[in-house]
Order: C-alpha cells, then sequence, then structure tokens
C-alpha cells in the first residue's frame, strides 16, 4: 500500500486530482450502495412485521422526554439512597480536626 502511494506521489498534480476524484466517486457509491440495501431490508422487515399503532412525532418526543425526566430522577433517587448511608459524624464534619492557627 505504502508502495502505491509513494508511486502517486510522482504523478503530476492534475493526475493525482483526478485519482482522488474518482476514488472518492466510487467509495461514496459504495456508501450509498450499503445504504439503499439497508433501507431496502428495513422496509421489508417493516411490512413483513406487524403494523404497530404509528404515533405522532409530537407524541413520541413528549413521551421521550418524560421517559428521560423518570430516569433522571431514578438516578438522583439512587445518588440519595447512596449518600443516605454516610454516618452523621462524617456528614457534619465533627471529627475533622480544626487547621492550627497561623501566627504571623
Amino acid at each position: 500500500m505504502l508502495s502505491v502511494i509513494e508511486h502517486l506521489q510522482h504523478k503530476p498534480e492534475h493526475t493525482r486530482k483526478k485519482i482522488a476524484f474518482v476514488t472518492s466517486v466510487v467509495l461514496t457509491g459504495v456508501i450509498v450502495l450499503f445504504w439503499l440495501v439497508s433501507h431496502s431490508l428495513q422496509t421489508e422487515d417493516a411490512s413483513v412485521s406487524v403494523q404497530k399503532e404509528e404515533t405522532s412525532p409530537f407524541r413520541a418526543v413528549t413521551e421521550n422526554v418524560g421517559m428521560f425526566f423518570a430516569d433522571v430522577g431514578t438516578a438522583f433517587q439512587g445518588m440519595k439512597d447512596a449518600f443516605s448511608d454516610i454516618p452523621e459524624e462524617v456528614k457534619s464534619g465533627s471529627d475533622v480536626a480544626e487547621p492550627a492557627p497561623v501566627s504571623e
């Protein structure tokens, strides 16, 4: 592979630009081809599967936002439960030594 790159570096600039353009077009075509094939497979699977009740985009967004806030609430509850096991001495800082006064 390195020898191919080195060989291309010795070609004139207009030839390198043509090769770069053709290579990018071919790679883009391959990506589009894979996308179209995967998209057609998904639509075939969707037509075969049982039709679900379609929801409106607004309803889907509101349901997802609601689930997000429920998950955040659950996470905060878990943190609250985790910190409730901390002894009172640690919470109040009563066993922490006072710093020594600095003399000037």
